[in-house]
């Protein structure tokens, strides 16, 4: 038996969630649906490549860098609530999960004349100090681990004054150090001339549609392929998380990682 599948650009699909008849125009159903149609033709493609054709009819899909928000009147930050020793491999995030995970204690970070009732907390935060940066409540993990699959491992944290099991690391696990063009990214140059990789050059077609992932020089930056987390998130009215485009190159040969880049 041979699978056709035909692939159009998620932006294309935005009216015809809004409109669709399959689920009596309810858009979020409608997200779901189209979302669960990508997740098992991929699972096919991946245990039958030989058996899937796959037609685009765009196969240009933006690739976006996850941050929170960073309007301090309407959100609250974490910092540490203890201090964690240097060498503690907690805070420390390199694509791949953390076995014996012992919770790490935070605390929020508040302007001195605010309360914590005062705010009102995103369910994407900023985890200052933390080696992934992004932190979720247990809203948002319900709605995106079906989604995101294995490509993400929600590891619990304890928040002063918040219930058990309230909120999360966001530990990106989807490694693609090869999807980087190093040649063409944009660097800085310290005075020791030790170059650092501030804003890399991906190469579109290398990067599987619809994942999150990071890349080994910059694993405090998590990146995502296509709409359709923009689009769950937006669907389920979650806060906090913006999605900033990247600079892409649609093909071509990869260069080896440049010289002297940290």
């Amino acid at each position: 038996m041979q699978f056709l599948n035909v692939v159009r650009d998620p932006r294309a699909q935005v009216a015809s969630m809004n409109r669709a008849i399959i689920h009596d125009f309810d858009t979020i159903l409608n997200a779901e649906t189209w979302i669960e149609a990508h997740r098992v033709a991929r699972m096919l493609a991946e245990r039958h490549p030989e058996r899937v054709m796959t037609i685009r009819g765009n196969s240009a899909m933006t690739i976006y860098l996850l941050e929170t928000a960073s309007d301090s009147e309407s959100e609250g930050d974490l910092v540490f609530a203890n201090e964690i020793e240097t060498g503690d491999d907690r805070q420390r995030f390199k694509g791949r999960p953390k076995e014996n995970w012992t919770p790490i204690q935070f605390k929020w970070f508040l302007n001195k004349k605010k309360k914590r009732d005062d705010l009102i907390i995103n369910d994407f935060i900023l985890a200052i100090g933390a080696g992934a940066d992004i932190v979720i409540n247990d809203k948002a993990k319900k709605i995106l681990a079906p989604v995101l699959g294995d490509d993400v491992e929600y590891l619990p944290i304890d928040v002063n004054g918040e219930e058990p099991n309230s909120w999360y690391l966001f530990n990106t696990l989807n490694d693609l150090d090869s999807v980087v063009d190093f040649d063409k990214s944009h660097y800085m140059t310290l005075s020791t001339g030790k170059r650092i990789l501030t804003r890399p050059v991906f190469v579109e077609q290398n990067i599987p549609n619809n994942r999150v992932f990071v890349i080994s020089k910059m694993y405090n930056r998590i990146y995502v392929k296509g709409e359709f987390l923009k689009e769950l998130v937006a669907a389920h009215k979650l806060t906090g998380l913006q999605f900033h485009p990247c600079e892409t190159i649609e093909s071509g040969p990869l260069s080896k990682s440049a010289a002297g880049v940290k």
